[in-house]
């Protein structure tokens, strides 16, 4: 069982952190276009390590290709359609010096966590928590604790192919805001729309 509480937040001080200076990749569907680099949804909504209210945070991946299925798998999962909305892929340049690294066995093993907690149903988990709150949802456990700790990001394995990650960033905690990069394309037909009032 992994830890919790004041013993939670020790092994995660005692962690060794990684940093991030290399591009990561976001996906956004394309019915938020005027706000692509937002970090509002995840301030509002329920995520893998982030309940909602915690940060603003922005979930990111290593590869284009995943990020686009990180970004559609719960459109995949309600709406068994053959179309999915439009999205927008591109490349976003954070730094970031304190992000605790989930991606190896031995931090997860400090943490006393499974690699199975982290890439499980952790939507599952969360709507069980709202019925029996002794249910714990690990996920947000470890989320919020290093959000207290004033960690800049989590980096952990895919769902998808859990020898590649992801990354949350806690946009709040970083030194500099991050940097996305559209593509020409993007920036042109973001440029057409009326701006709002």
């Amino acid at each position: 069982m992994s830890l919790a509480g004041q013993a939670l937040r020790a092994a995660i001080e005692a962690a060794p952190f990684i940093g991030n200076h290399v591009a990561q990749y976001r996906a956004t569907a394309l019915a938020y276009f005027r706000t692509l680099e937002s970090t509002v949804g995840a301030w509002g909504a329920d995520n893998r390590f982030t309940p909602a209210g915690l940060s603003r945070a922005l979930y990111t991946a290593d590869g284009m290709d995943l990020a686009l299925r990180e970004a559609t798998q719960s459109f995949q999962a309600e709406f068994h359609q053959p179309e999915m909305p439009a999205h927008a892929v591109y490349p976003v340049h954070i730094r970031a010096t304190r992000v605790l690294d989930l991606t190896d066995p031995g931090i997860r093993a400090l943490l006393g966590v499974s690699l199975m907690t982290l890439t499980g149903d952790w939507r599952g988990a969360t709507l069980l928590n709202s019925r029996v709150p002794q249910e714990r949802v690990e996920t947000h456990e470890i989320g919020a604790a290093a959000f207290e700790l004033g960690l800049q990001g989590i980096r952990y394995p895919s769902a998808f192919d859990a020898a590649r990650a992801n990354t949350v960033f806690f946009t709040e905690h970083l030194p500099t805001p991050p940097e996305a990069i559209l593509p020409e394309i993007v920036q042109q037909a973001r440029a057409l729309l009326p701006t709002e009032a």
